[in-house]
């Protein structure tokens, strides 16, 4: 039997905000959440029956268990820091003290008798549009840092086997991701890469990014096209700076933090 894994919105959004700094500490979070769906209570977690904890990396997870509907809820994400550690604590105290009030047989006691913070349970939810976006922005992200730094392994991870690239610009196509990672990798040039914007929901992401070779920067915009959590078909532009005409020079302004090019 699986258990159906859904993430309440505050947890989200905690993931959301660490995916911007750690992208690939969050692909592991959601991949160690992914696998609660066939064991949600394996040997590692702890706490009580149906409120436990897990701990991946730096995040500590804390979800509940509804066996009657066969679910999952991620209700709290936190990280090793010490506001995050002592909210996770609360949140987890919260939590589990709410789970025994609503079952006074078990402790004997009523509402009245447990002071304190209380926190209802949360409901098992299938509103979590955001999840597989956080999670593909997270790999791009991932992808990109991967990149820079020269990790070939970690920056084509984000590929399907089959996945296609093209460079309309040159009409070249490249088949497979070994192929793609093969061509990347034997780029004779110094690359750096400074990415300035990535947007894109469900299947379909654009990357703008500056990638410099050998200390010459191109602009180059980069639309992915997923299924099944991987990109099947890649798209890349390629442009070089150039300087702006006299003609227009009383039309424009510059950018935020650049200055305009003269020709």
């Amino acid at each position: 039997m699986s258990y159906e894994v859904v993430w309440e919105p505050e947890a989200l959004a905690k993931a959301e905000r660490f995916a911007k700094d750690d992208p690939a500490g969050v692909r592991q979070v959601f991949t160690a959440v992914d696998h609660l769906a066939d064991d949600p209570r394996p040997d590692s977690a702890f706490g009580s029956t149906d409120v436990l904890r897990i701990h991946v990396g730096d995040y500590r997870v804390m979800y509940k268990i509804s066996d009657q509907q066969i679910c999952v809820s991620v209700i709290h994400l936190g990280n090793r820091s010490c506001r995050e550690a002592e909210s996770l604590r609360w949140a987890f105290y919260a939590v589990t003290i709410a789970h025994y009030v609503q079952r006074p047989s078990v402790l004997g006691g009523s509402l009245e008798a447990f002071p304190g913070p209380r926190i209802a349970p949360a409901s098992c939810r299938r509103d979590n549009a955001m999840d597989p976006d956080i999670r593909t922005r997270a790999a791009l992200e991932e992808h990109w840092q991967a990149s820079e730094r020269g990790d070939t392994e970690a920056e084509h991870a984000i590929y399907a086997a089959d996945a296609i690239l093209d460079y309309p610009q040159s009409g070249e196509r490249f088949r497979g991701r070994a192929t793609i990672s093969a061509q990347r990798g034997g780029h004779p040039a110094s690359r750096h890469f400074t990415v300035h914007r990535i947007v894109g929901s469900g299947d379909l992401w654009v990357s703008e990014c500056v990638i410099t070779y050998d200390r010459a920067p191109t602009y180059s915009v980069s639309i992915m096209k997923f299924a099944h959590g991987h990109v099947v078909h890649e798209t890349q532009y390629f442009a070089d700076a150039f300087g702006a005409p006299e003609w227009r020079t009383t039309l424009a302004e510059p950018m935020p933090g650049r200055n305009i090019a003269r020709a």
